[in-house]
């Protein structure tokens, strides 16, 4: 059986090592088992699936194999033992274009990172992506390949999750500056390993509201409109913030309109380490960041944040090549099979007008968030 890397097809990175031992996998949550079953079976065997990253260990301690963990879900002491074992230990993570869906409201991944070394969302410390951006040589056909992914995305009206909103937005700024403010999950990895100067995790003030404030600080007489983050409207996960709050701020909030919409409105996005920051820059807004998400400290954002180990200067073509290509890995939402990123850009278009997908994605989100009321009263 070829490597899963092969078989999606294009130029990408070494699939991380070991990748012919069979898959323990750990921490992973059960509507991603079929893309992790896909990504990650090889002639040895398929995945074996463990609630807890330590279970996977010592299965794959056992067996000779490798270990596949949810990288939210890793935690130092689960390093130091693989390396202790010399166990190979790959980390994964939600890919960038993932779904139509929440991930919070069980919608499967179509894309996932898979990273050897850390992961995407965590500048503390070096990645497989932030290696790839700081020293991969790219050719012009590389670029190329990369601006047609770019302008698919933009074409396609297509971002992480896909939402579909029966609300639309007319913003009437009265000339000023609009300026999108993407709330984020509170205890969210991304969040808690920004590395922000300005947004302090340890403060009893909510974080959307700091970053909030600090626009309004840093942007006295643009129009800012703030846009709760659709895990925390749905009710799924932390970081909701007043209405009343968030006005004293803001000069809108709204919840109910597709960020694509939204970031197509505005003049810039301002946002701590938010995904929305990346799909700015693919429709060629400004952006400022808080913190250092992947897309930030290579020359295309204002950044408030540094990192001394990227250097590197970046167009947004090197950065979609990377990313879509290189990094992370594609499953065909309906056939599961490997992909390319075109083949997953076009059936996320597909599936945006199909009502039975549209259907068992509501229906999903309902249990989704029966789950997590009775986790709540328990």
């Amino acid at each position: 059986m070829a490597s899963p890397g092969a078989m999606a097809g294009g130029s990408h990175a070494p699939w991380p090592r070991g990748g012919e031992s069979r898959a323990f996998v750990g921490g992973t949550y059960w509507w991603n088992y079929p893309i992790v079953r896909e990504l990650f079976s090889v002639p040895a065997g398929r995945p074996v699936f463990f609630r807890n990253v330590g279970e996977a260990i010592d299965a794959a301690r056992r067996n000779r194999g490798r270990v596949v963990a949810w990288a939210a879900r890793l935690e130092p002491r689960h390093e130091a033992e693989c390396a202790d074992h010399d166990i190979d230990l790959v980390r994964i993570e939600d890919g960038f274009i993932r779904s139509i869906g929440l991930g919070a409201g069980f919608s499967s991944a179509a894309s996932l990172a898979v990273d050897g070394r850390g992961i995407y969302y965590d500048p503390t410390r070096p990645s497989d992506l932030e290696n790839l951006l700081q020293t991969a040589e790219l050719t012009d056909a590389d670029r190329a390949a990369g601006g047609r992914i770019r302008q698919r995305i933009v074409e396609l009206r297509l971002s992480k999750y896909n939402l579909h909103r029966g609300g639309t937005a007319s913003i009437d700024a009265g000339g000023r500056k609009i300026i999108l403010v993407p709330g984020q999950v509170a205890d969210d990895a991304s969040v808690l390993n920004s590395m922000s100067p300005s947004i302090d995790l340890r403060s009893e003030e909510s974080i959307n509201l700091q970053l909030l404030r600090h626009a309004r600080a840093r942007n006295p007489d643009a129009y800012l409109v703030f846009k709760p983050h659709p895990d925390v409207c749905s009710g799924l996960r932390k970081g909701h913030i007043a209405p009343g709050d968030a006005r004293s701020f803001a000069d809108l909030i709204i919840d109910d309109v597709d960020i694509v919409d939204l970031i197509t409105m505005c003049d810039g996005v301002e946002t701590i380490s938010s995904l929305a920051g990346f799909e700015a820059l693919l429709r060629g807004k400004e952006v400022t960041v808080h913190g250092l998400p992947f897309y930030a400290g290579w020359g295309l954002t204002n950044d408030l944040a540094r990192s001394p180990r990227r250097t590197a200067r970046r167009s947004i073509e090197d950065i979609c090549y990377v990313a879509f290509v290189q990094y992370t890995r594609h499953v065909h939402p309906v056939s599961r099979r490997v992909c390319t990123i075109h083949d997953l850009l076009n059936a996320l278009d597909d599936l945006r007008s199909s009502r039975l997908h549209r259907f068992r994605g509501a229906a999903l989100l309902r249990y989704a968030r029966f789950c997590e009321f009775l986790s709540a009263r328990i």
